[in-house]
Order: C-alpha cells, then sequence, then structure tokens
C-alpha cells in the first residue's frame, strides 16, 4: 500500500503513511475551511453584518460549528419585521396597521340612561312616579 505523495521518501512505511495522511489532512482541511469561510461571509454579508474578517475567520477555523453560528445569527436588514410575533413590531398594538398612527377603538359618546318618564301634576308640576296616583307634593288626583 503505497500512499505517498512524493513518492519514496525514505524507505519507511508507516512514516512515509502518516507524512502523505498528514499532508492530504491539510490540503483537504485547507480546502473545506475556505469553502466555509467563504459561506459564512456570504451568509453574513447578506444579513447585514460588518465586519466580515471575523466571519470568515470564525467558519474557516471553526467548521461546521461556525456555519451554524451563522445561519442562526438574526437577520439585522428586517429587524423591525421579526420583532413581535405576527409581524407587529413593539408597540403597535395587535390588528393596527403597520406605519398608522395609533386609532383607539371606536367608544360610542357616552349618554345618560334615559330617565323614566313620571306623570306630571297638573297643578303644581311635579313629575311624579308612573305607579303614582297622587302627587307627592301637592296630594291631587293625577291623571
Amino acid at each position: 500500500m503505497n500512499l505517498t505523495i512524493f513518492g519514496q521518501m525514505n524507505g519507511h512505511p508507516f512514516r512515509d503513511f502518516f507524512v502523505s495522511l498528514f499532508t492530504y489532512s491539510l490540503i483537504w482541511g485547507a480546502i473545506v475551511g475556505t469553502a466555509l469561510c467563504i459561506a459564512c461571509v456570504f451568509i453574513m454579508k447578506h444579513k447585514g453584518y460588518d465586519n466580515l474578517v471575523l466571519w470568515g475567520v470564525l467558519g474557516f477555523f471553526g467548521g461546521l460549528i461556525g456555519l451554524i453560528i451563522c445561519l442562526t445569527r438574526p437577520n439585522l436588514k428586517n429587524q423591525s419585521a421579526n420583532s413581535q410575533p405576527y409581524g407587529q413590531p413593539y408597540g403597535q398594538p395587535y390588528g393596527q396597521p403597520y406605519g398608522q398612527p395609533y386609532q383607539p377603538p371606536y367608544q360610542p359618546p357616552y349618554q345618560p340612561e334615559m330617565q323614566q318618564q313620571g306623570v306630571r301634576c297638573n297643578s303644581c308640576g311635579m313629575l311624579n312616579p308612573p305607579e303614582a296616583l297622587h302627587c307627592i307634593q301637592c296630594g291631587e288626583k293625577l291623571n
């Protein structure tokens, strides 16, 4: 089994195998790390983040964990639309159209309770309860 990149090195098969394995690992690690670096920079650029070098370093050295961190970071470009459930921004009453000034719900104007109409006395003008037979002020018989 000959896995050497550079041919027969020194005639030590185990050492040659591990040097070749190490070399292949470095090459593939650099390729995968570079791909993850580019992916993290692309993702974070489109999410509206600055300091893309930091995110690229995280992708290169962090590998899949760095990619997962980049994917789970919040999107800064449309932060206001996702700040509250159902797309309502904070402080906006539920059901209120976005960007409209606050309008309190409609309440009908205050109307005092209708007073029961009673029976007016013909002689003194006092308003008596409807069930009264005589005026409560002068005692005159009501119609």
